[in-house]
């Protein structure tokens, strides 16, 4: 081979090697454009977002500071950071200062410590002691918010008080709080195993019902007590709270308590949900001017209670908005106004009790509240007291809706659903008579006029819708020792509760509890039973209809 052919051969392979590395460098450098576009569309986006989050910060501080700038903002607060970094708490969610060492920003209103770290995703909320149960060593501690340090229980008893006592934690902080009060956070579920004594001033506040639980049961205590009556509990508050406990106990017991709250609670199982006494021991303690409010009580056997003495200490002015009472409990009343007047409830239900409303005091109001499934839905008592009450409610699957024993002359003004009612008026009064005697051992049935031993060739047909009640029955003779008749209202071939037991030296006796509902067409008359050795005699039986 010549020397030029091996000059272009060689010239040839330079340029090709040249080639393959200009086009990769053009491919690189392509992909480097690619790249830096990429990064910028990013950024761009990053951008809008901060530009987005720029823009609701300073419409949340124009809007709730009058600032644009969280500089003005701490400018305007005078904010400074307080408290020991690796104990002091903050708020659920917050960033924790007892996990990290970091900072958190606070600021003093009115003597208060308030946290305001991350004002946006976390509100402020002010609080004297934040008391919360270890579920890991199973304590109960109670944190000091100013001091940031743990001040009562705690596994290692802080303050003197054990940490496996919950009632007594609480009631240390509580006892801890000046004269003016203060506000307790409670976080998780409590065993409470004694009363609290609620001071005046004091907030007990929750999370909410499914998150802070104070349990009662099997305790042979109520939750929270006025601390004394007598100096009277003012300004507090329970709120955000479930309440759990046993059916002879007392969940809140407000003897005296005075413009206090009690808000979003969930209350089951006591005896009495709340209890307002305005006498306590003889001693005029009013119970006045207190705000309850979305109240769920569940299984209670009384879940409102306004009592007190008259002229001495009474249950006034309070207001209840939206209390939804609910009970399957014996003997239940779900609002019991006994001694007390100008109370006013607001919307709500009452279901399932055997009294949905009692009324037994004057100038009460009660609007929109919904009686449904009770026995007896509302009870106007024959008190004289009982007068000049208002009533708007809304009535439906009660076996009596009203039973208004105050009587028309009591000038209770009664709306239900929607239209004006009259008081309960009697437009009858059955008698039924045997007038031959009925032997021993027998069952026969008695009708307006004479008895039957086929229940058919008894009955009377009732001819408008009403109610029966009141049976009181008497014998031509008592039945003889250890013997008795017993008498039976029977509707559509039937039995009812309205029934009445004579027994041994006895000749009268009589139901005055039971109601039976009564439709136009319905057949009635009674049933008697004989016992086996009781004398032969005639009977008689009368009953009210009322509508």
């Amino acid at each position: 081979m010549t020397d030029s052919k091996r000059e272009i051969k060689f010239s040839m392979k330079a340029f090709l090697a040249f080639f393959l590395t200009f086009m990769l460098s053009l491919s690189f450098l392509a992909y480097q454009i690619n790249t830096l576009e990429n990064t910028n569309l990013i950024l761009s986006e990053r951008l809008t977002q901060l530009e987005e989050k720029q823009t609701e910060l300073q419409s949340f501080l124009e809007k709730n500071y009058g600032v644009s700038s969280l500089e003005e903002l701490e400018q305007k607060l005078k904010m400074r950071y307080t408290g020991n970094p690796f104990t002091t708490e903050l708020w659920s969610g917050q960033l924790q200062a007892e996990n990290i060492t970091g900072m958190h920003w606070y600021t003093y209103l009115s003597g208060v410590l308030q946290n305001r770290t991350d004002v946006l995703a976390y509100p402020e909320q002010t609080a004297t002691f934040i008391i919360r149960n270890d579920t890991s060593t199973n304590d109960v501690y109670a944190k000091n918010t100013t001091s940031g340090q743990i001040q009562y229980g705690g596994a290692w008893d802080a303050g003197g008080v054990d940490g496996s006592n919950a009632s007594a934690v609480i009631q240390a902080a509580s006892n801890a709080l000046p004269a003016t009060g203060g506000k307790i956070v409670l976080k998780g579920t409590f065993t409470i195993t004694s009363v609290i004594d609620w001071k005046t001033g004091v907030w007990y506040v929750g999370e909410g019902e499914d998150s802070t639980i104070l349990d009662a049961t099997g305790q042979s205590c109520g939750i929270f007590r006025v601390a004394d009556p007598t100096s009277r509990t003012k300004y507090g508050g329970i709120a955000n709270l479930r309440l759990k406990g046993d059916s002879d106990q007392v969940a809140i017991n407000a003897t005296g308590l005075v413009e206090s709250t009690l808000i979003n609670l969930l209350i089951e199982n006591f005896e009495y949900a709340i209890f307002l006494d305005g006498n306590y021991g003889g001693t005029s303690t009013p119970a006045i001017r207190n705000h309850i409010e979305n109240v769920k009580i569940w299984n209670c056997k009384y879940g409102i209670k306004l009592t007190g003495v008259k002229g001495s200490g009474q249950a006034n002015q309070n207001n209840f908005y939206n209390v939804m009472i609910t009970t399957n409990v014996a003997n239940s009343i779900g609002i019991d106004i006994d001694i007390g007047s100008s109370n006013k409830f607001y919307g709500g239900e009452v279901a399932g009790a055997t009294t949905g409303i009692r009324i037994n005091f004057y100038d009460n109001w009660i609007f929109g509240i919904l009686l449904e499934n009770n026995d007896n839905a509302l009870n106007l008592t024959s008190s004289s007291d009982t007068t000049s009450n208002h009533i708007d409610a809304f009535f439906t699957g009660n076996t009596v809706d009203i039973n208004d024993d105050a009587g028309a002359n009591a000038k209770n003004t009664i709306i239900k659903n929607g239209e004006p009612y009259h008081s309960q008026i009697t437009f009858a009064m059955l008698t039924f008579t045997s007038y031959t005697s009925v032997s021993a051992d027998s069952t026969v049935y008695i009708g307006l006029s004479g008895q039957a031993t086929v229940e058919a060739n008894a009955e009377y047909v009732v001819p408008f819708d009403c109610v029966a009640r009141n049976m009181y029955v008497i014998a031509g003779s008592a039945p003889g020792t250890g013997e008795s008749f017993t008498y039976t209202l029977r509707v559509n071939g039937a039995s009812t509760d309205l029934s009445v037991v004579v027994s041994d030296s006895s000749r009268t006796n009589s139901d005055n509890a039971d109601y039976i509902t009564l439709s136009a067409g319905d057949r009635v008359c009674i049933q008697l039973v004989t016992s086996a050795s009781a004398s032969s005699t005639v009977h008689s039986v009368t009953i009210e209809l009322i509508k």
